[in-house]
């Protein structure tokens, strides 16, 4: 399996105050791997994603990325509230290099995925958490990402929308061959993914591998 992201003696500063010192254990992430950062709030989980999605660059150490198409679900926010439903979708693969109309195919096939046609003309700054997360989930869809990144993957969703959620992450890993990043404080709900696992310490911010 081709690597994906590769983590080297990397050290950041996090937590609640932003002042604790994390160190993080090296790992890798692959194709067709789900990877689970585990860890409670304040923990400093967050950062480790978004500087393996290369949203954070305040940190030292050695990380490798594959030149790979990425995708980042967000815990809260993730969407511009000033756009519709069908902008913050079509938005990010018009500029991926799509010409309109095979965007719009791709928007509208994922909003289908989703349950979320009905939705499309909506402002995104109007919609409850749960129906902004799987706007999100459906905006990943449409981009066919090799990397996936989620913050606390069913945090808002109600059984239905977990369900849906479920079904489609085990096709990204199965049929797309994409590799999966996820924090989360609840990690048994991500047990049917078999992930490997790392736990970040919330109070001495030290990160252990402890399931390989």
């Amino acid at each position: 399996m081709s690597l994906l992201i590769r983590f080297s003696d990397v050290q950041m500063h996090g937590g609640l105050s932003g002042a604790r010192e994390i160190s993080c254990p090296d790992f890798e992430l692959c194709a067709e791997e789900v990877v689970l950062i585990k860890g409670d709030s304040g923990s400093g989980k967050g950062l480790v994603l978004r500087i393996a999605a290369g949203l954070f660059k305040n940190y030292i150490g050695r990380v490798e990325r594959r030149k790979e198409k990425q995708a980042f679900v967000f815990s809260t926010g993730g969407l511009q509230s000033n756009l519709t439903v069908e902008s913050n979708i079509m938005l990010p693969l018009i500029f991926s290099g799509l010409d309109y109309p095979s965007a719009e195919k791709m928007c509208y096939a994922a909003l289908q995925n989703f349950d979320l046609l009905e939705l499309s003309s909506q402002m995104s700054g109007t919609l409850s958490k749960a129906l902004g997360r799987m706007v999100q989930y459906a905006r990943a869809d449409a981009l066919r990402p090799k990397v996936l990144f989620i913050e606390e993957p069913f945090a808002d969703l109600d059984l239905h929308q977990q369900r849906m959620v479920e079904r489609w992450l085990k096709g990204f890993v199965k049929y797309q061959q994409g590799g999966i990043l996820i924090s989360s404080s609840s990690p048994k709900h991500v047990r049917f993914l078999s992930p490997k696992m790392i736990s970040l310490s919330g109070t001495d911010g030290n990160m252990k591998t402890i399931i390989t």
